[in-house]
């Protein structure tokens, strides 16, 4: 059993960005948070497009509303549901499967809005997702690679930059 004063200890604030609208990242993440594995852990904050989430999501078992937010300030903790943050970039009509720097410019915005706020103190981790393979997808090798999952900590200190 949680001590009193751990159980009034808030969860940390994960950014998780979608990635580029038109690839896997938003079917991706919508299993992730059906399957509500970060509950217990953190208040996930994601860093895309809402109505393209809840089009991955529609019909999943378990998938947790969406809610807008315009900044961190309007996330509550105390929700079952699952802030997202557009920062000013709506994506434009889908083509999925397409490459179109309409939307790869939105994931590029999204990662760009995660960092500035993590690096500020505002979020206390930031999710890459997709956006950050360590090798080229044009081959399976390459694939394979990128079939992982990295934690890398950074403290102030070890100069964190963006």
């Amino acid at each position: 059993m949680l001590s009193e004063e751990m159980s009034t200890v808030s969860k940390p604030l994960v950014a998780i960005t979608m990635g580029d609208p038109n690839g896997i990242g938003p079917e991706i993440l919508a299993k992730a948070l059906s399957g509500h594995a970060l509950d217990p852990y953190c208040h996930p904050v994601i860093f895309g497009d809402k109505t393209v989430l809840e089009q991955a999501g529609e019909g999943r078992p378990g998938m947790p509303p969406l809610y807008e937010i315009s900044g961190l300030d309007d996330v509550d903790p105390g929700s079952h549901a699952v802030p997202v943050f557009q920062a000013g970039c709506a994506s434009p009509p889908l083509r999925p499967g397409s490459i179109d720097p309409e939307t790869s410019h939105c994931a590029a915005v999204w990662i760009e809005s995660a960092a500035r706020l993590a690096l500020a103190g505002r979020l206390q981790a930031l999710g890459y997702g997709e956006d950050s393979p360590i090798a080229s997808n044009d081959t399976n090798a390459g694939r394979n690679q990128n079939r992982r999952i990295d934690i890398v900590i950074k403290t102030a200190d070890e100069g964190a930059t963006l």
